[in-house]
């Protein structure tokens, strides 16, 4: 209770916070306005026209309540196929990023719903790897990514066994083949699941993170539990607990954003090659199966089709970004005009507490910028596997200890300079001022905290407690590493890293507040 009033008393701290300098009276009382387009979880408003049972069902996916599990049925050559692939990148890296068949049984709340014919394909970047042996069995496991639109009759697919002749020039040839590019799961034509890699003990971070995110209006992919069971030596065999994940995309875009913000361009910022620190246009472009830029543009993307990106959007932010004085006496003016900042702060409020040090602002990683027709940017953010203290490096890679202004980050100090100039010390006041209004409104809610927190983990554990583990069957086939990380549930170091957090800010603001 004594943490919670101070942090009550924090908020009155905050709105007087002035870094030891006198304000301009602007600054001092500065509230900026602006849109936040996406929704609240569990309410999110479709612009795009869905039949009532698909909508319901995307709201259904996300409940804590809600059971899912992905059954896999694919031939043993095919699983082969993918893990080939992999070993063969260097020489042949288009076999990586091509979808291989499989029929895919969704189990939603004991409702199964099977797709035949689904593109599947490995999924992520560092986390790809050889998996199986020739005959399908699987001897590690690997994130995958599905794609219900997948018609497998492309030049890629000449030639071999899974190509599909629709016999387009037929009625019913053709009917079918749009039928297919039509074809959804619960509104999605994409989704993927990720088994636990980072070694989760209580499978729920990423949940929780999606979760508290949603609730701030944060646009970032959906995410909860799944079973995941895939077919070995002919029977269907369970793999364990998983998480599924909606995908952003131009489909999440037009879900999400009302028509007059569709159709801008959406950027994949992620560490490769470069950071994508926002400090030089550099490293941007299409991904193709060789090469992943830094900035990955996921929409306007076809050289065939009308408002094909020349990328000067993201060249005049970097740009705008590098270039503005922190003292430009225009600089609330010019940076509320691209930035919606009450939304940004929220983002970072929200960030800065789940303590991802693969973030926007630590490693410059694992977030999108969306530039919507009505001239913003919009950021947002994915991949809270590393959060809540659970990081690759225990020992170098703390985010907990790090005070909310600090330009000082996980893994080095901060240098992007859209957080340098507002959010983080020597940036203007009023922006450190907002970022730490929100935060400490979010303290005061129930949603930071481990009581929350438990409670998600104990929905998952009810739901699935008898498929946590692998079969007996892949038990005897995985490496024991993969296995280790699949078997226990234990939420201590979430409940340490909160109470470490709070005690990080309590002390930050407390200094704040003797230094006025």
């Amino acid at each position: 209770m004594k943490k919670l009033l101070l942090i009550a008393m924090c908020l009155v701290l905050v709105a007087t916070f002035c870094c030891c300098e006198q304000l301009p009276p602007d600054e001092e009382t500065r509230k900026p306005t602006d849109n936040v387009f996406l929704s609240e979880l569990g309410n999110p408003t479709f612009y795009e026209d869905f039949s009532t049972e698909e909508t319901n069902l995307f709201y259904s996916l996300w409940k804590n309540d809600t059971t899912i599990s992905f059954q896999i049925d694919i031939e043993p050559s095919e699983l082969y196929a993918m893990s080939y692939a992999f070993d063969h990148k260097w020489e042949n890296p288009e076999l990586l990023e091509m979808y291989r068949k499989c029929n895919l049984t969704i189990v939603v709340n004991g409702v199964s719903y099977y797709f035949e014919e689904v593109g599947i394909r490995m999924h992520g970047n560092t986390s790809k790897r050889a998996f199986c042996n020739e005959n399908g069995i699987m001897y590690a496991l690997v994130n995958f990514r599905f794609k219900f639109t997948e018609t497998f009759d492309g030049d890629e697919y000449e030639g071999t066994s899974i190509y599909h002749d629709w016999q387009k020039d037929t009625p019913e040839g053709k009917a079918a083949r749009k039928a297919r590019k039509a074809r959804t799961f619960a509104t999605m034509e994409k989704c993927y699941i990720k088994w636990n890699k980072s070694y989760d003990t209580s499978y729920t971070r990423e949940v929780f993170a999606s979760r508290l995110l949603w609730q701030y209006g944060i646009m970032n992919p959906h995410v909860t539990w799944t079973n995941i069971a895939i077919k070995q030596n002919g029977s269907m065999e369970n793999v364990g607990m998983g998480t599924l994940y909606e995908t952003i995309d131009e489909e999440f875009v037009n879900r999400y954003f009302d028509d007059a913000n569709q159709g801008g361009d959406l950027y994949k910022c992620l560490y490769q090659g470069a950071p994508a620190d926002m400090t030089k246009f550099e490293n941007y472009g299409i991904e193709t199966a060789s090469w992943t830029p830094t900035y990955d543009l996921k929409t306007n993307n076809d050289p065939d089709e009308e408002g094909y990106s020349d990328h000067h959007r993201l060249r005049e932010f970097i740009e705008f970004a590098n270039n503005l004085e922190v003292d430009d006496e225009q600089f609330f003016e010019k940076v509320e005009a691209i930035l919606p900042m009450n939304y940004f702060a929220e983002l970072e409020a929200v960030n800065y507490l789940l303590g991802n040090p693969d973030c926007i602002r630590n490693n410059y990683n694992n977030y999108y910028t969306y530039f919507a027709p009505s001239g913003l940017a919009i950021f947002g953010v994915y991949d809270y596997d590393w959060s809540l203290g659970n990081t690759w490096n225990n020992n170098d890679v703390k985010t907990e200890y790090i005070a909310p202004n600090d330009v000082r980050g996980a893994l080095g100090d901060c240098q992007n300079p859209v957080y340098k100039k507002t959010f983080l010390k020597g940036g203007r006041t009023a922006y450190n001022r907002l970022l730490n209004e929100r935060i400490a409104e979010i303290l005061e809610s129930e949603y930071f905290t481990y009581e929350y927190y438990k409670s998600l983990m104990d929905a998952f554990w009810a739901n699935y407690q008898g498929v946590v583990e692998p079969s007996a069957v892949l038990k005897a086939t995985l490496n024991q590493v993969d296995c280790n990380r699949l078997a226990r549930l234990d939420g201590t170091s979430v409940q340490n890293y909160i109470n470490t957090k709070r005690a990080t800010i309590e002390a930050a603001f407390a200094k704040l507040d003797s230094a006025n």
